[in-house]
């Protein structure tokens, strides 16, 4: 017979429950529905098979215990507790238990297959014999396995084959019996002996200290009768001076009233006085802290006064002698201006020509920037050294021809009076654009205007103006021109 022979009948009889339509081993649970019902092949059932036997799969307490316990200890002890030894928990559930059930300790399984497969081979060891039902659960030879105790079968709830069984293993102790078997009964009977001699000792112990207590609670009663009848007088001694206590208060209630309500009122009185005097304390602190601080304030606004009227007048003196300056500056200029002008009008007497107008002017311009720039006193020398050239602006605006010389560092063009250069038409911005003068280099920028600015018919934001480029702003057109100063 080879192994697979063996299972012979167990196939046949899957096979017959299969053709039946019946598959306990492979049926398959689609869904759970509660402890006890789920659904196989579509069909609501209940599950008969299930060790679930008190609900707690379901149990919202049970479930909420364990959400918290997988997020607060993940999904398990990745290991058992020989390789990382136990957890806080599983040993206060240990503990737990013994306490209920009154054990000295308490060991906790995972599965009942590993809780039987402990106790079994704890319970015996290598050599005992172990006798089995034929039919019992797998744990329990697992168990018996690693105990190494000799286990010897007998047919299921047979207990004729049980009987024969052990006669079989009793002749056969009786032919193997020696003398170290002897030996080791001997010394097991002496172990127990000694067991049993502790035990009466300790039952000795116990009936001593039983015999204590039993005294010592003789004592105790003695001691609570003496006391019961103590509170008994204690007890008719306060009803006799609660009679008394009765009828002294009758005779005198109306007077006990008035003193009450005359004490009431006393206290009220107190009460209102400690307030009225915690407020005026209070109110006195508040005043004091008011005073300081308006005293503080004073003092620093007369600080801060003294120091603004100081920086004023200071301001007020570097003011008055800028303004001094500027007014001598300006006055200076308009003579030179004047000057300027008479000569102007001297020479135009004298022009054959309209070149020899556009000398005079040109020369003008050159004299008129050199007067400004002469009177700059804070002007670098290397900077009035190298700018040798008359920079303006020739503008046809409506039917006049107008020059701007740009002699200023800078020139606004825009709609309002407050520009150097007023284009008075709507379509011009306030601020249309500036012309800056920085050097060797002239550029005009677009001041953020609607319509913008164009340059040789280009609308630009920023430009490097050259000799001879055509700047136009609306209908008003303008040519840049640079021009060597002549030598006076």
């Amino acid at each position: 017979m080879n192994l697979f022979d063996r299972f012979e009948p167990l196939s046949a009889a899957r096979a017959e429950l299969a053709a039946g339509g019946t598959m306990p081993v492979g049926a398959v649970t689609e869904q759970i529905l509660s402890a006890s019902e789920g659904v196989i092949d579509g069909r609501r059932v209940i599950l008969a098979g299930s060790n679930n036997y008190l609900g707690l799969s379901f149990d919202p307490t049970c479930i909420a215990a364990a959400r918290q316990a997988l997020e607060t200890q993940g999904t398990g002890t990745t290991g058992s507790r020989v390789a990382n030894g136990s957890f806080a928990g599983h040993q206060a559930l240990e503990q737990e238990l013994s306490q209920f059930f009154g054990t000295p300790g308490a060991i906790v399984f995972s599965t009942g297959f590993l809780a039987t497969m402990g106790m079994v081979s704890t319970l015996v060891g290598p050599g005992d014999p172990l006798l089995l039902d034929a039919d019992c659960h797998a744990s329990i030879y697992e168990g018996a396995r690693l105990s190494g105790a000799e286990v010897i079968r007998f047919r299921h709830n047979d207990a004729a084959d049980l009987e024969k069984r052990l006669r079989r293993y009793k002749r056969r102790l009786k032919s193997h019996h020696s003398d170290s078997a002897a030996a080791r009964t001997e010394e097991y009977a002496d172990l127990l002996r000694r067991k049993l001699q502790d035990v009466l000792a300790q039952y000795d112990s116990v009936s001593k200290e039983r015999d204590r207590l039993e005294r010592t609670l003789d004592m105790a009663n003695e001691t609570e009768r003496k006391l019961e009848l103590e509170v008994a007088d204690v007890t008719q001694q306060r009803d006799e001076l609660d009679a008394k206590l009765a009828v002294v208060r009758d005779e005198h209630a109306e007077e006990i009233r008035m003193l009450r309500f005359e004490l009431g009122e006393a206290q009220d009185t107190v009460v209102q006085t400690e307030v009225l005097k915690s407020q005026l304390a209070s109110d006195l602190v508040d005043t004091r802290g008011f005073k300081e601080e308006l005293e503080r304030m004073l003092t620093d606004s007369d600080e801060q006064s003294r120091r603004r009227i100081d920086e004023l007048e200071t301001e007020l003196a570097r003011v008055t002698g800028v303004a001094r300056d500027l007014e001598e500056k300006l006055e200076g200029r308009s003579n030179a201006i004047n000057v300027l002008l008479a000569e102007l009008a001297r020479k135009s007497k004298q022009l054959d020509s309209i070149d020899d107008l556009g000398d005079v002017i040109s020369d003008l311009d050159d004299r008129i920037s050199d007067q400004f720039r002469d009177e700059d006193e804070h002007a670098a020398p290397s900077a009035r050294a190298a700018d040798r050239v008359t920079r303006v602006l020739v503008g046809k605006i409506g039917d006049k021809l107008l020059r701007f010389p740009l002699f200023k560092d800078r020139l606004t063009i825009g709609r309002t009076g407050d520009n150097d250069i007023q284009l008075n038409a709507p379509y011009i911005s306030r601020r249309h654009a500036v012309v800056t003068t920085d050097g060797e280099t002239t550029r005009i920028i677009d001041w953020g205007s609607k319509n913008g600015v164009f340059v040789n018919s280009g609308r630009v934001t920023e430009h490097f103006l050259k000799n001879g480029d055509i700047v136009t702003i609306g209908n008003a057109h303008f040519r840049y021109d640079e021009r060597p100063k002549r030598d006076s």
